[in-house]
């Protein structure tokens, strides 16, 4: 069904035991895949896909979501990514907080950081991202931002001492975590 320049996709799953979203994404990656072996000058597209639930009367539930997942999945992938409703984690929390709220945590907790990176010219806010976006990866986030591991390892030292925290803490992690979410839901809103 086509639906204001949405391609909605529909369909029943007999299998014992059903498919996992992981491998509905995996087969949506191959149709992805040939859609664009067979039409280049396509435009970028994401997928969006919602859990499989048991009656015609769930239809809408599961539509929503895979609604929900395509709209949050272009946080983690702006264009041509694939996204199920399962993997949201707390993007599916946050985005029923209002916009004010969810800005005002935001700026409260990464104040310090923000205030710094202006006043210095740096990018120690856009490093934390990039940090936990990596799921605290050394490693992939020092090659997403370009910069060598050590160097990572300091600035990352830096914002622990402009925030006056320590992130080897899991609370602390999880609140500067939810923090740099906020921040990525309030850009798209804005």
């Amino acid at each position: 069904m086509l639906l204001n320049m949405q391609l909605i996709i529909l369909f029943e799953d007999d299998r014992e035991p059903a498919r996992s979203q992981g491998e509905i994404a995996a087969i949506m990656a191959e149709a992805m895949a040939k859609v664009k072996a067979d039409f280049p000058t396509i435009l970028p597209f994401s997928i969006g896909i919602g859990r499989l639930h048991y009656s015609v009367a769930e239809i809408c539930r599961s539509f929503q979501e895979a609604r929900q997942a395509l709209i949050l999945g272009r946080f983690r992938q702006p264009e041509n990514g694939i996204t199920c409703y399962e993997e949201l984690g707390v993007l599916k929390l946050l985005s029923h907080i209002r916009t004010e709220e969810l800005d005002d945590f935001a700026q409260d907790t990464l104040e310090a950081l923000i205030t710094y990176d202006s006043h210095n010219d740096t990018e120690l806010l856009r490093t934390l991202e990039i940090y936990f976006q990596e799921n605290e990866s050394l490693p992939l986030a020092a090659e997403k931002l370009f910069i060598h591991a050590n160097t990572l390892r300091n600035r990352l030292k830096k914002i622990e001492s402009i925030l006056d925290v320590e992130l080897n803490q899991a609370d602390v992690r999880v609140r500067f975590y939810v923090a740099c979410q906020a921040l990525r839901i309030i850009r798209q809103t804005v």
